[in-house]
Formats: structure tokens, sequence, C-alpha cells
């Protein structure tokens, strides 16, 4: 238990620079970080889907974004945004929405550089990835957990 105290510790402060880093870069970094487990599990169905049951993209897209975003929903609160006091029935509502929003940028991103750019799926899935959360980092940051309202203690 003091393993995993100490490595916290030692997590907390290196995504935090040592406390000298500003609120909203901690919480992108730490976000970033909790949000490796929600992609993998989203290009693994996404991967599982298209090329060994035959899908096409954009319902296997929509699949594994959905379960990789209720994954990401607890990972991303218990530490990217840990600091929030806001519920967690308000927290799920939010997150449920932007997440739409993120999945129609998602899906219409892939399709523009699928369709149009003829940039292999998994390529074009990471474009839009990289894009979409961006702008959902951003509106979580600010609607869901309300950070900008969360006090430093």
């Amino acid at each position: 238990m003091k393993q995993i105290k100490q490595a916290k510790k030692i997590l907390n402060d290196a995504t935090s620079f040592g406390g000298r880093a500003p609120d909203f870069l901690t919480t992108y970094i730490r976000h970033a970080i909790t949000s490796l487990i929600p992609v993998a599990i989203d290009y693994m169905i996404l991967f599982l889907l298209v090329d060994y049951y035959g899908w096409f993209y954009i319902p296997a897209a929509v699949v594994g974004f959905v379960v990789g975003g209720v994954v990401g929903y607890f990972a991303t609160r218990g530490w990217g945004f840990s600091r929030t006091e806001v519920s967690h029935k308000y927290g799920i509502s939010m997150f449920l929405f932007i997440n739409f929003v993120g999945l129609a940028t998602t899906v219409g991103l892939l399709t523009f550089f699928i369709e149009v750019c003829k940039i292999y799926y998994l390529i074009a899935r990471a474009m839009s990835a990289i894009i979409a959360g961006l702008v959902m980092f951003v509106m979580n940051y600010r609607l869901t957990f309300k950070m900008h309202e969360v006090k430093k203690k």
C-alpha cells in the first residue's frame, strides 16, 4: 500500500511539474494519460469488428467509441478531473452529451478522411481521435467537470 501511495505522489508531481504547472495543463496531461485505456478499447473493438467480423467502419467506430467512452468517464473522473465537485448524475449526463458531439465529429472526420482523402481507416481514426479528443477535453473541462469553478485545495 505504501508503494502505491508513493507511486501516486510521484505521478501527481510529474503531471503537475511539481505543482508549478497551470491547472489546465495538469488536468490535460492527466486526462491524456487516463484516456489511453479507453482509446485502446475503442481501437481494439474497431479493428476486431472491421477486420474479423466484416463490419462497415462507421458502425464499428460507433460501438468502439461508446464502449471506450463509458470506460473513459470513470477513468477520467477518478484522476484526470479528480478535483471536480459535480455529482455523478450531472457529470455522466454532460459526459454522454459531449461524447455524442464527439461521436458526430469523429464519424464526420472519419468519413471525410477515408472517403475523400483515401486514408487507411485506422490512421483516419487516429487523426479524427486527436481532433475530436481536443474538442471533447475542453468541453469536459468547462462543462462536465466545471474545473473553472473548483478551487485549489
